[in-house]
């Protein structure tokens, strides 16, 4: 074969490999499912405390498309809400909260009490049921302002200790946040990590290779392996920093650290949900991942109606000089 010939033949190779490497449209006719309900709420007991309470209500919505991106809220439902088979009240839809609120005072859960729900909508029914965990208290807890430095966002350490009740299955979920956070706003609490295997073990929790993910907001994790035992947690958060003239500033906030003790149904619904979310993230070096369900404890349609409850210490951080930034 003369070097003409290999020529042509390698540049026949080569544009082969181009061609191959061309994108081309694909549509791909993904066929439309029936709408089911979809019911989302949590539910936990009159903080005394901390004075900001979560509002109680039922979401109510359905399932949509994959490309509709929309939220439209369904109004015209009957729920009854039940505390240990009792009727306590029938919602109705407010559109202030585009909720079906349940009343205060006397409608707060409470501990060891199970609730359930009758939801009634053109025929179609849906019921869910739930508990009020028993409290699990911190014991302890200690927090070092500024811990370490990691590229430009300072990190704080916590640690927190409490008792895992003997005898039974509990889960729990830790979130750090300012004074006021409203509940179901992520945005408004910390992003945190920990090097702990209790949390770290835990399936949803992003590996050191998921290098695009954000960090948790919320740590979730059972008690397998601490059962019946006082333990310690050590965590760091990102408080709120700037620079400012080449110096690192922490903001005066609160560290408000939540340990709540969480049902099964909200700790397998809560961790599917981040796992979901984690694989929907393109990885530089695997892709982007296998599509998961997330979990529903919802009979006649999907969501999540679950209790917990709830135990909080603050501290109050002072704005403060950290470090010099380097050149």
């Amino acid at each position: 074969m003369d070097i003409q010939q290999v020529f042509l033949k390698l540049l026949l190779i080569l544009f082969i490999s181009i061609a191959s490497c061309s994108k081309e449209e694909v549509e791909i006719n993904v066929p439309k499912r029936k709408q089911e309900l979809v019911l989302y709420s949590t539910i936990v007991p009159l903080n005394r405390y901390y004075g900001n309470n979560k509002t109680l209500g039922i979401e109510l919505t359905t399932t949509r498309y994959i490309s509709d991106t929309s939220k439209i809220f369904i109004n015209d439902a009957l729920i009854m809400y039940f505390e240990n088979g009792n009727l306590l009240d029938t919602l109705f839809y407010n559109d202030t909260c585009n909720c079906y609120p349940i009343k205060y005072s006397y409608q707060y859960p409470r501990e060891g009490n199970r609730y359930s729900l009758e939801v009634y909508l053109n025929g179609d029914t849906i019921t869910t049921k739930t508990y009020i965990p028993s409290i699990v208290e911190i014991k302890d807890t200690s927090l070092v302002t500024a811990s370490y430095l990691d590229g430009n966002t300072i990190y704080s350490d916590v640690s927190l200790t409490f008792e895992d009740p003997p005898g039974e299955d509990n889960f729990y979920e830790i979130c750090i946040s300012d004074m006021h956070k409203i509940y179901e706003d992520p945005s408004e609490a910390y992003n945190l990590t920990t090097a702990d295997n209790v949390i770290t073990s835990e399936s949803y929790y992003p590996s050191l290779m998921s290098f695009n993910v954000d960090k948790p907001k919320y740590l979730l994790f059972s008690d397998k392996s601490i059962k019946g035992k006082q333990y310690t947690i050590n965590i760091s958060y990102q408080p709120p920093v700037s620079l400012v003239n080449d110096t690192f500033l922490i903001h005066s906030h609160f560290a408000t650290i939540r340990l709540r003790s969480v049902t099964e149904d909200y700790y397998k619904f809560k961790t599917s949900m981040l796992m979901q979310h984690y694989s929907k993230k393109e990885d530089m070096l695997y892709g982007i991942g296998e599509p998961l369900n997330v979990f529903s404890n919802i009979n006649g349609g999907m969501g999540l109606f679950a209790g917990f409850n709830n135990h909080v210490v603050a501290f109050y951080i002072p704005e403060q000089k950290v470090k010099e930034k380097t050149k």
